[in-house]
């Protein structure tokens, strides 16, 4: 039986969880994509995406993106500027 397609940001969302853990990164930076694509304020998806881009070592897009989910989420702030000035240091 084959999987049901995503439509929604969470079904995404979901999936590029799944694909991360299952160490398919490319497939779980496109779904992350696709779940901000569909919701521009998805602060979750912004912020799984840059640690999964951190753990590909891209630190450059990480910080990117978790500058976005800090804006988004600014209570997330103190454990968000820790991965930045990390990501930071090992550029």
């Amino acid at each position: 039986m084959s999987k049901k397609t995503p439509t929604t940001r969470y079904e995404y969302y979901r999936a590029a969880k799944e694909h991360e853990e299952n160490e398919r990164f490319d497939e779980a930076l496109a779904a992350y994509d696709k779940a901000i694509e569909l919701s521009e304020s998805y602060a979750h998806a912004w912020f799984n995406k840059s640690r999964l881009l951190y753990r590909m070592e891209k630190y450059g897009e990480c910080i990117g993106c978790a500058e976005k989910a800090r804006q988004l989420e600014p209570i997330w702030s103190d454990h968000i500027t820790r991965m930045i000035e990390d990501a930071k240091s090992r550029m």
